[in-house]
């Protein structure tokens, strides 16, 4: 099904296109971290030099002034549509956006080092199980996973487009920023999902193949059990680095997927509320969330498949 994008080089292009979004998360100052090359010559992640100077005050300044901007605006909107349904509905968007805004601002400023060391942990193994084979591998899957991660990237430039074309300049601005920050534990899931399939299928690929030289007569039947024996540690070792990301990002996962769900059920109350079911604009925001959660199921099914 993929197959036409062979050609691409796919797995570099999957690579590029994450890294670039990574670097505009630093830009606009949703991530204190970076990318470097280590002396092994692999990818690791290290806190920016930001951290340590005034800057970093003055991006913490800025996310909270955003953030009461928002919600003062926000609660505004509610009161002057006096309205229980209302209330009732924009009132649980801003309950779940807050506090999943305010962990971001929280790892990214006070306890990025769990982060870090899990980032590098699963950079590292993605390095120790492509070194177990002599095919050369680069970059992130094939086919399959760069078009999920096209269609991940139009749904996000289109809740971009979308939100600072609702507003006002300066009001979308705000907006913008929070409503994107608190989305982030959403598509990080959905990025860790889709390369934790990717790890899975390659160290799977080795062992069949390994496999297959046992059934083989010959006379290193020995090493073939040794490279299998460090197959599996592999997989112990992808195991523990997973349940630590369940560990740091269950929680607000969970709070980010409800925060979905219930963006979902905004928009179908207003459809419904004010008579606007034949309204393009809405039905094409409503879809993209709800290609948002299919994505991120497909990512999650990938995973658990190559399990």
């Amino acid at each position: 099904m993929f197959g036409f994008l062979r050609g691409w080089k796919a797995s570099k292009v999957s690579a590029a296109l994450l890294l670039g979004i990574f670097n505009l998360a630093r830009f606009l100052g949703m991530s204190s971290l970076r990318m470097t090359h280590s002396n092994a010559g692999s990818m690791e992640m290290m806190e920016a030099r930001s951290r340590r100077s005034l800057w970093k005050w003055i991006i913490i300044f800025g996310q909270f002034f955003a953030l009461f901007y928002y919600t003062y605006n926000y609660i505004l909107w509610i009161m002057l549509h006096n309205d229980k349904m209302n209330l009732l509905y924009h009132g649980k968007h801003i309950l779940l956006a807050v506090p999943c805004y305010l962990w971001i601002m929280w790892m990214q400023h006070f306890n990025p080092f769990n982060i870090i060391r899990l980032c590098n942990r699963f950079m590292w193994l993605f390095g120790r199980v492509r070194s177990l084979s002599k095919r050369k591998r680069c970059g992130l899957g094939g086919g399959r996973e760069l078009f999920l991660i096209l269609l991940w990237l139009i749904c996000l430039c289109h809740e971009l487009v979308y939100l600072v074309a609702k507003f006002e300049i300066i009001p979308s601005l705000y907006f913008t920023y929070v409503l994107s920050a608190g989305h982030i534990a959403f598509r990080i899931n959905f990025v860790w999902c889709l390369s934790l399939g990717v790890l899975y299928s390659e160290i799977n690929e080795y062992v069949a193949t390994e496999m297959r030289k046992l059934k083989l007569p010959q006379k290193d039947a020995k090493r073939t059990i040794r490279s299998l024996k460090r197959s599996l540690n592999l997989y112990r070792e992808i195991y523990s680095v997973n349940i630590r990301f369940q560990a740091a990002f269950n929680g607000i996962f969970c709070l980010s997927l409800m925060h979905t769900f219930f963006y979902i059920s905004v928009f179908s109350h207003d459809m419904i509320y004010y008579k606007a079911m034949t309204s393009s604009w809405l039905w094409i925001v409503f879809l993209r969330t709800v290609m948002d959660l299919l994505l991120l199921s497909l990512a999650i099914q990938g995973a658990l498949n190559a399990f």
